[in-house]
């Protein structure tokens, strides 16, 4: 046993009070004046011996009240086993600040309160002169060596944070030699979410000891919006365009009859119930109305409680921007093509004869179709080269007898084809992501268009139709350069007429306009790349809410904007995009799907995957007082004052029943 402030002891020469009040009785006799000696009868006699016993028991008493009571001044405690770790001055501290945190583990608690709770009483656990390494989800952040006080008014400061980190990067971080000292022991206080925690590999020949504590909650389920997405972008009158909605349940029971509105430009144009069964989706769809501006912004609500940070999902619909398709051909001849961009709302469709054609239209397109042309002269394949460079699409279908030279600079490894039949092509594989959303139906009996190919650029399993014998048909052989292997002539091909023509011809558009736009984004992705027309490197992007304005990591690319959104930095919501003080366009962020499923790993887990590692420990605990509880009695070992005071009141007691009764 070892005692805290074993300068208390001095309070034992308090003893000797009970002794000398003892030794020398200090009580006044009182004289009691009586008329008739019957009165003597009445008095109990009591012998000496007894009476000596009576003050006797009532001394230990006293002493014992005294001798109990001191030693609880003491704080007597029972060493913990001698570790190496239990005494560095260096630790190591993870505070999970992720979304999921806000769960709830109280009707009035959430997991990120209690989390920074903990830490706050782990630092107080150790000396003043402790050095605590903190670290947060928040990427920017830097961990370095903090005093108690700085410790605590860093916990006190966190706020919730839309990114993860993984088990590895953290123990990276923390665990970094490079410029500081090895932490001797790490906390990781998190709700070890499975679906963003990653690997949970831990080395075993670490010397640095690693505490993990799991925040339990009150229930992990949880339904959030899974995607959502135009059922039918492919419709030429937008006045149809429907909107479908994706509805995930990640919990383990049915949710039943849940509560979603819509909102749509600020106003609410859907409330509706869904039902999703236990780890599955369910969905629903309505028209989006008529005459929409050409930004629209909206909004999924879900009532769905406890868990709130995703019950708002953002999205936005981009209707104002047309795709210029301009066809090149030897005699206008694009009846099919003209039929199928003619679309005034989607497309600005230009064609062109090749002989009077101007070459500074090429780089205003955003698909240029080379349509039967036999021969590339070279003035038209450097700039055909120079607008694919830029990001433009291109297409080229083939003439009857093509001249293969003349192409192969801009398509190296075509030739010539020695078919001579027309051949079936064979069904596409539509789980393939150019095939999204182009046919509700995707039935396995469809019948297929055939053609006859000209030239042919060998095996392409990539290739996004093909002939029945494994011959490409239609390939993106590099990137935004389309190769088609058979002219659109009747005569060649019934590709043009069939069914699938003209959602193809679209999703080839596509690249750069409303059929293939994004609705929403997600804070996790890595890099968002925006279509803007007229931008230069000079120009300087900024992402602008009511709250909230930065300017992100940019790279222009053509026509393209690729911004680095810093998750850790913004908030879900719809943002401006700001070019020289002007709105361009609007971006709509979500939060990371992963953080929705509230799936974790438990104590049992845990200890199940790391029971055998002797630098690691799995605390166990329902609350914040539990585990610091099991923290003290580690590091401070087992305090036994509140014994010794239950027993100095013991002892009180005693003495006044003593007084009393005997």
């Amino acid at each position: 046993m070892s005692f805290l402030y074993p300068q208390f002891f001095y309070g034992l020469l308090a003893l000797a009070i009970p002794v000398i009040i003892h030794l020398f009785d200090f009580r006044r006799t009182r004289k009691v004046y009586f008329s008739n000696t019957r009165l003597l009868h009445q008095v109990k006699e009591t012998t000496r011996s007894f009476y000596q016993l009576k003050h006797l028991l009532i001394l230990i008493a006293r002493l014992l009240f005294i001798f109990f009571l001191v030693l609880a001044f003491t704080q007597p405690f029972i060493r913990p086993d001698e570790d190496p770790a239990l005494a560095s001055l260096h630790v190591g501290l993870y505070i999970d600040n992720s979304k999921s945190m806000m769960n709830r583990i109280a009707e009035d608690e959430s997991g990120l309160s209690v989390a920074k709770e903990l830490g706050e009483q782990i630092t107080q656990l150790y000396p003043t002169d402790a050095q605590f390494k903190i670290l947060t989800n928040n990427k920017h952040s830097v961990a370095y060596y903090k005093d108690r006080a700085e410790s605590i008014q860093f916990l006190r400061d966190i706020s919730v944070g839309s990114t993860q980190q993984t088990m590895g990067s953290l123990l990276a971080q923390l665990t970094n030699q490079t410029l500081t000292t090895t932490p001797g022991e790490v906390y990781l206080i998190s709700d070890f979410q499975r679906s963003t925690f990653g690997d949970m590999r831990i080395s075993s020949d670490s010397t640095t000891r690693l505490h993990l504590v799991p925040i339990k909650f009150l229930d992990n389920a949880n339904v959030a919006v899974d995607t959502l997405f135009i059922q039918n972008p492919f419709e030429i009158d937008k006045e149809k365009l429907s909107l479908k909605i994706v509805l995930k349940n990640f919990g383990d029971e049915q949710k039943e009859s849940l509560p979603v509105k819509v909102f749509l430009n600020n106003n609410q144009v859907l409330v509706t119930t869904v039902t999703i069964e236990p780890r599955s989706n369910a969905s629903f769809e309505f028209n989006l109305g008529f005459d929409l501006p050409e930004i629209s912004t909206g909004r999924v609500v879900l009532d769905d409680y406890p868990v709130s940070f995703d019950n708002n999902f953002y999205f936005t619909i981009n209707l104002g921007e047309q795709i210029r398709v301009l066809s090149i051909s030897e005699d206008r001849s694009g009846d099919y093509l003209s039929s199928v961009y003619g679309s005034r709302d989607l497309f600005d469709f230009q064609s062109e004869v090749v002989t009077n054609l101007n070459y500074a239209t090429l780089q205003d397109a955003g698909l240029i179709v080379v349509n039967g042309l036999n021969h590339l002269d070279k003035n038209l394949l450097n700039q055909l080269e120079k607008a694919w460079t830029s990001g433009i699409t291109i297409l080229i279908v083939p003439g009857i007898k093509p001249d293969i030279e003349s192409f192969n600079s801009l398509m190296p490894g075509i030739t010539m084809s020695d078919n001579s039949e027309m051949t079936p092509l064979a069904i596409p594989d539509f789980r393939r992501p150019f095939f999204e959303n182009m046919v509700e139906n995707q039935q396995k009996s469809i019948t297929m268009p055939t053609a006859k190919d000209v030239w042919q650029w060998g095996a392409d399993r990539n290739s996004l139709l093909k002939f029945l014998d494994g011959r490409p048909f239609l390939s993106e052989i590099r990137p935004h350069l389309f190769v088609m292997a058979s002219p659109l002539l009747d005569s060649m091909s019934d590709f043009q007429t069939h069914a699938l023509f003209v959602p193809v011809m679209y999703k080839i558009a596509s690249r750069q306009g409303f059929v293939n736009q994004r609705l929403y984004n997600r804070l996790n992705d890595h890099e968002i790349k925006i279509h803007v027309d007229s931008i230069s490197s000079r120009d300087i992007v900024r992402l602008k809410n009511k709250t909230t304005e930065i300017i992100p990591d940019q790279r222009i690319i053509n026509q393209e904007v690729a911004l680095s959104v810093p998750g850790d930095e913004l908030g879900a919501g719809v943002y401006d995009v700001m070019i020289n003080g002007f709105r361009r366009t609007q971006l709509a962020l979500n939060d990371d799907l992963h953080e929705s499923d509230l799936s974790v790993y438990n104590f049992s887990d845990l200890v199940e995957m790391f029971g055998d590692r002797p630098n690691v420990e799995v605390i166990d605990a329902v609350n914040a007082s539990d585990v610091i509880d099991q923290l003290k009695t580690k590091y401070e070992g087992i305090s036994l004052w509140r014994y010794f005071v239950a027993l100095s009141l013991l002892f009180l007691l005693v003495e006044v029943l003593l007084i009393r009764f005997l």
